[in-house]
């Protein structure tokens, strides 16, 4: 049984309440049911406790879903070298796009994890310091209908306003033409991911498509369907072995409305030596960002230089 809360202010109430129960009947199958991540990209589905550098990518911002209210069903076969989990949720969003929708927009999303060479470790880090080489790859993908949100001031960060590659949320009038809106629409969203660790190194990659079609509401659409696509990269050196991390960060999103990108770097101090405690200096460049979140330096539509700086401690 778990139970987490946020003061960020939500469409539905001050304090959105998140957790779930579940239970284990085996290594092959786990069942859970509550408010939890949808789990349709690999960055998205990694905790924030375990990611690299000060949070998430922005090109995993502008792809990922959000919470929702749902059932998830997980196992791993093989000893644990093939791992899955996947489900259905309310929605790709729990809030204004999922529990006040009008009508069915079901979720359906998943991924597939395979460590062939033993286990990969929390996160993109290499804190294990791995001797043998350690290799994972992973795809996910998700499925459903969703009811189009346009940003509002007020709106909790982790909601998940669909967007335009430029960073227009798809429900703005006009979006897609003029005097159309739209109101609903279908997402599907495939990944594919790998990453390496050895030593104290980590190369991570994560490759995105999104197609957005079924337009519902005001048209004509001057577009009768949206793909766009992107990545994420991170390269990570352990200078002092579970001591100094240094990293480097690139993401870009590109589609019918326009390009962006990220790069960046930044050194993590686990003081410590684990990942109970650690200190993050971060610099990032973003280029014509198609994500928002206040939560983060992204802007919809803005390039700039954000200078970040986190301290993280679990107890």
């Amino acid at each position: 049984i778990s139970l987490f809360g946020t003061t960020d202010y939500g469409n539905n109430s001050a304090i959105t309440p998140l957790g779930y129960v579940g239970y284990k009947f085996n290594d092959q199958l786990s069942i859970s049911g509550g408010v939890t991540f949808v789990a349709a990209t690999r960055e998205w589905s990694t905790s924030s406790r375990w990611v690299m550098g000060i949070d998430r990518s922005m090109a995993n911002t502008f792809f990922r879903p959000s919470y929702s209210p749902g059932v998830e069903f997980a196992g791993n076969f093989l000893d644990g070298e093939l791992a899955w989990r996947g489900g259905v949720w309310n929605s790709i969003d729990g809030s204004l796009s999922g529990v006040n929708r009008n009508g069915t927009s079901m979720a359906w999303a998943g991924i597939v994890t395979w460590e062939p060479w033993g286990k990969y470790g929390l996160g993109y880090s290499d804190m294990e310091i791995h001797d043998e080489p350690a290799l994972r790859i992973g795809c996910s993908g998700i499925h459903a209908l969703s009811q189009a949100v346009e940003a509002t001031n007020g709106n909790n960060p982790e909601d998940t306003i669909v967007r335009l590659s430029d960073g227009t949320p798809i429900a703005t009038p006009g979006a897609l033409g003029p005097g159309s809106q739209v109101s609903q629409f279908r997402m599907q969203l495939a990944t594919v991911d790998a990453g390496w660790k050895y030593n104290g190194v980590g190369i991570n990659f994560e490759y995105y498509w999104r197609l957005l079609d079924d337009f519902v509401g005001t048209g004509p659409f001057n577009q009768q369907s949206l793909f766009d696509q992107g990545g994420l990269a991170y390269v990570s050196f352990c200078l002092v072995p579970r001591k100094y991390e240094l990293y480097g960060r690139s993401s870009a999103v590109t589609g019918v409305y326009g390009t962006g990108q990220e790069y960046g770097g930044g050194i993590n101090w686990y003081l410590k030596k684990s990942r109970q405690s650690k200190l993050t200096l971060e610099a990032l460049y973003y280029n014509r960002s198609p994500a928002d979140n206040t939560l983060y330096p992204y802007r919809a539509g803005f390039s700039g230089t954000a200078i970040q700086t986190q301290m993280l401690v679990m107890w």
